[in-house]
């Protein structure tokens, strides 16, 4: 009796780590999102179309600091970037995502009903936590300053334009 309670909580402590990780990364095997060198993708931003004048792009950062940007309406540059971040500007994105409690955030904030607004599609890793919110409505104003240091790290970064490149 006593070795099949023992076989029984072992069985269950087990499937409750595998659920419990399944957001997990391991950074020298996976991603969430795709491999560039051998190192994993750290942290994005994507903004979508509007009937305006919203900017449209796409952000991915790399752990390692390698960045790509597809610039592709209503901001300064179009067309298709690699550039390197810093590990200050990274710490900041980490930093900020633990202040507004980021991984805590429900990973969408919509109203179907309501239409002409632009989405917002934003993620990050932390201590291998791998966490995406995409908003349009109703999200916490928190989240809009998460957003700003993705804004000044696309003006701080000197971006190298890519040859005839394709979206990654």
């Amino acid at each position: 009796m006593t070795k099949n309670l023992f076989s029984f909580i072992t069985i269950i402590v087990l499937i409750g780590s595998c659920s419990t990780s399944k957001n997990k990364i391991d950074a020298e095997t996976q991603d969430f999102n795709g491999l560039t060198n051998g190192t994993h993708l750290f942290s994005t931003i994507k903004r979508s179309y509007c009937y305006g004048a919203c900017p449209v792009y796409e952000l991915k950062i790399y752990a390692n600091g390698d960045a790509t940007y597809h610039a592709i309406k209503n901001v300064e540059l179009e067309g298709f970037y690699s550039g390197q971040v810093s590990q200050k500007s990274r710490d900041a994105l980490s930093q900020k995502a633990k202040d507004i409690k980021y991984i805590e955030m429900k990973a969408v904030y919509d109203n179907p009903g309501i239409s002409d607004l632009p989405s917002t599609t934003t993620s990050i890793v932390i201590n291998g936590d791998h966490k995406e919110v995409r908003r349009r409505y109703g999200y916490p104003t928190e989240l809009l300053a998460f957003e700003k240091l993705f804004d000044k790290i696309i003006a701080s970064t000197l971006w190298e334009k890519l040859p005839n490149a394709e979206k990654e």
